[in-house]
């Protein structure tokens, strides 16, 4: 159980990291094309 706990955890981590990094990405983006 804790094994499956801690998969979990980091899944809700990286799923977090990823929808943070996007929108930091994009405004990036937005600011070399302008």
């Amino acid at each position: 159980m804790p094994l499956n706990g801690r998969v979990d955890l980091l899944s809700d981590r990286t799923t977090t990291t990823s929808l943070s990094v996007v929108p930091t990405t994009f405004s990036t983006n937005v600011v070399i094309v302008y």
